[in-house]
């Protein structure tokens, strides 16, 4: 079981709102989108570039998804037996791993915010409960508790200058779902900034990230999904250079066990998924660090989350309770429009 991020919808002016579509027409500067969509990180990864010049945006593209495959297969996969992450997991309480820049870059970030609720030594838990999916049940308490005591990640030891992690108990394991689609998406942007195109938009299974202008100047626009009516778009928020847009929610990866719904965002305190937010979408303009935050302030309760969003410096957000109730931080009010359907 995976952690996921929520499908975003890109609403686009004088069109119909339909997930994932973009403008594709010309336009009077005379540039053209250019895209392109493969498969990486357990979801499809949409990026379009909007340029006159074809052939550089083909290659761009091109080395774009190179990127996000390499950084994701060779390092923050655990499930790729080959990744640094998944030889730090089988050589828990053996020995320390070497490991390269990035997957030492995405742990010492996480072990710098230490937040209780997003802890990343949780694949245990997380493999506790994709077996329980497959058996159709939910795990007793006893399974519960026999995991808890591993998903400690502030045991984790990070040696930065010998470049090694090490997990100091059999039975532990990292999981970066929390983070990695943002950290990945970050890094392409970073590479796609280099040819100054006029506009670039990532869509990383719902990770937005956006670059430059829409042709005609615009700000992006993109639609929030409703979490409890999927494909109805509940807020629309409008976004500049440089900004990303994060969600994570309760709607999409989930099983449901005598009626009761069971979804993929687990709390590493006690073992089960929260019921406190349907979704909380993260504004910013660091996708790691959107993507973290987005996962943690969903599994606190709503006003702390909303706390926590009006303190914490970098990130806006929008929060839907349980019960449909929408919270939108005070500094990005002005840049979200909620929509009555």
């Amino acid at each position: 079981m995976r952690n996921g991020k929520i499908v975003f919808s890109i609403i686009v002016f004088f069109i119909a709102i339909v997930v994932f579509s973009v403008h594709l027409n010309f336009n009077k500067e005379g540039t053209v989108p250019i895209s392109s969509t493969f498969f990486v990180m357990d979801t499809f990864v949409e990026i379009t570039i909007y340029t006159a010049d074809e052939t550089t945006a083909a290659e761009a593209l091109a080395k774009a998804s190179q990127v996000m495959n390499d950084l994701s297969t060779n390092y923050l996969d655990r499930y790729n037996p080959n990744s640094e992450v998944a030889k730090i997991n089988s050589n828990a309480g053996i020995a320390p791993v070497k490991v390269s820049p990035p997957t030492l870059a995405v742990i010492s970030f996480c072990l710098s915010l230490n937040k209780n609720e997003f802890d990343i030594a949780t694949a245990p838990l997380i493999d506790l409960w994709s077996k329980t999916k497959i058996e159709k049940r939910v795990p007793s308490q006893k399974e519960i508790q026999s995991i808890l005591p591993f998903i400690q990640e502030e045991s984790i030891i990070l040696d930065k200058k010998n470049s090694t992690v090490y997990l100091p108990m059999q039975g532990m394991g990292i999981d970066l779902g929390g983070i990695a689609k943002g950290y990945v998406t970050e890094k392409v942007a970073e590479h796609l900034k280099n040819y100054n195109f006029s506009g670039v938009l990532i869509n990383a299974g719902g990770n937005i990230k956006v670059l430059g202008n829409k042709p005609g100047k615009e700000n992006w626009k993109i639609g929030v999904e409703n979490p409890f009516e999927l494909e109805k778009i509940i807020a629309s928020v409008l976004l500049s250079d440089n900004e990303t847009a994060v969600t994570s929610g309760n709607y999409m990866r989930y099983y449901e066990v005598a009626g009761v719904r069971y979804h993929h965002l687990i709390s590493p305190i006690n073992g089960y998924p929260v019921n406190y937010n349907a979704s909380v979408t993260i504004i910013s303009t660091d996708s790691a660090l959107a993507d973290y935050y987005s996962t943690y302030i969903f599994l606190l309760p709503t006003e702390q989350g909303l706390h926590v969003l009006e303190t914490t410096p970098n990130i806006a957000g929008i929060i839907i309770d349980i019960s449909g109730n929408v919270k939108v931080s005070s500094s990005i009010k002005e840049k979200v429009t909620l929509i009555n359907e």
